[in-house]
C-alpha cells in the first residue's frame, strides 16, 4: 500500500504517509491478526467442546439402547414411555450423524 501511494500520489506522499500514521497502521494490523487468532482459538474450542458433548450423547444413547434391547429380550411389555424414549434416541443419533457433515461443510470457510 505504501509503495502504491508513493508512485501514484508522489507529490502528496510526505504529507499523507507520516511516521505517526505508519505506526498506527502497524499497530492496527497487529491487533487485527491477534483478533483473528483469538477467533480461530474460539472456533476450534467450540468444535472440540461440541464434539466431546456429542460423543457423550452417543455413548449414553448406546447404553440406553442396549438396556432397552435387554428389556425386550426378557419379554417385558414396552410402555408408551419407552416408545417415546426410543424416538428421542433415534433423533439424537440422527443429529450425531448430521454434526460431522456440518463440520465438513463449515471448515472451508474457516480457512483464509
Amino acid at each position: 500500500m505504501e509503495r502504491f501511494l508513493a508512485v501514484h500520489i508522489h507529490l502528496r506522499y510526505q504529507e499523507l504517509v507520516t511516521h505517526k500514521r505508519a505506526v498506527l497502521v502497524v499497530i492496527s494490523m497487529g491487533l487485527r491478526s491477534t483478533r483473528d487468532a483469538i477467533d480461530l482459538v474460539i472456533a476450534v474450542a467450540s468444535f472440540i467442546l461440541t464434539f466431546v458433548l456429542y460423543i457423550g450423547i452417543y455413548l449414553t444413547v448406546r447404553r440406553h439402547k442396549n438396556q432397552m434391547q435387554s428389556i425386550q429380550i426378557r419379554g417385558e411389555a414396552q410402555s408408551d414411555g419407552m416408545k417415546n424414549f426410543a424416538g428421542r434416541i433415534k433423533s439424537a443419533v440422527s443429529i450425531f450423524y448430521v454434526y460431522p457433515a456440518h463440520i465438513i461443510c463449515y471448515l472451508p470457510f474457516q480457512t483464509y
